[in-house]
């Protein structure tokens, strides 16, 4: 099963979420971790599958999606082997995005920003009339058998709305086992807060 926290933090600090732990356990010890999830008959094995979203006293939003995962599979490798993130710059500040990839032999292969490619976003992605744009990265060294450990954020720069917004998420992953997911909302005190679970399946706490 899914082990699946979700925390939601008040507190009076407007910095964006940190990202401890990320990107500092020793490489071995990452691909040990990610080998160990159980995952038969499964392309890709996700080790962490967590975000958390942060909002400031302006209601600006900065978002951190952090992944950890084993590729089990060529197709895994193929369907795997890349990071799309969108997003609009009248209101939100260029993605930051960190990779590496652990080969079996535990040698670290970090994604290069030059091979970060930004390009307007494709019709469909957003409104006709937006500003809208992509960045994609090909990941190095991808194969079965690696561990790929990758985070993006998206910062706004102003407030998506004024009086506030509706949203969701999800948990797990369809056809792929996870072995963890954290949801963590942090906020100012002066700003309401209102969550609800839905359908957690096949999930422990």
């Amino acid at each position: 099963g899914i082990s699946a926290p979700v925390v939601a933090r008040c507190q009076a600090a407007t910095d964006a979420p940190a990202a401890a732990g990320h990107f500092t356990r020793p490489a071995k010890d990452l691909f040990a971790a990610a080998s160990a999830v159980s995952a038969d008959g499964a392309n890709i094995a996700i080790l962490e599958d967590d975000d958390s979203f942060s909002f400031d006293e302006q209601g600006r939003l900065t978002h951190v999606g952090y992944t950890v995962y084993k590729v089990l599979t060529e197709k895994g490798a193929e369907a795997w082997d890349s990071i799309s993130i969108g997003w609009e710059p009248w209101h939100e500040a260029r993605p930051e995005i960190r990779v590496r990839v652990i080969t079996p032999d535990g040698v670290e292969h970090a994604l290069d920003p030059k091979n970060i490619n930004e390009t307007p976003a494709h019709n469909g992605d957003y409104k006709i009339y937006s500003d809208g744009k992509r960045l994609h990265a090909p990941f190095p060294a991808i194969a079965t058998g690696v561990v790929v450990e990758e985070e993006y954020t998206q910062r706004e720069t102003e407030p998506l709305f004024a009086g506030g917004r509706a949203g969701w998420t999800t948990f797990g992953r369809e056809e792929m086992p996870v072995e963890h997911s954290r949801l963590e909302f942090d906020y100012p005190n002066s700003m309401p807060l209102r969550i609800a679970a839905i359908e957690f399946l096949n999930a422990a706490p």
